[in-house]
């Protein structure tokens, strides 16, 4: 229900990658944001703070709407 989703924290449709980063980076690892894709028509993105070794760091994964669901990829940036 998109009313429904609207209303979630962590649902921030209109957040642009760079300041979703810039968002998560007050977080603790763990923090995430789900988002609407501005490169993938019809797709959200899932931005996730993550621990690593050298220092906390944000993923990103693509949600693709398909026919019977979802399903989530995860998007390599270098």
């Amino acid at each position: 229900d998109r009313e429904l989703l609207s209303k979630a924290p962590w649902f921030q449709e209109g957040l642009s990658r760079d300041i979703c980063e810039e968002y998560l980076r007050l977080f603790e690892p763990g923090a995430f944001v789900i988002r609407k894709s501005y490169t993938h028509n019809q797709s959200y993105a899932l931005s996730l703070r993550v621990p690593s070794i050298e220092k906390p760091s944000i993923e990103h994964y693509l949600i693709e709407n398909i026919d019977d669901g979802y399903r989530i990829k995860v998007c390599i940036y270098k």
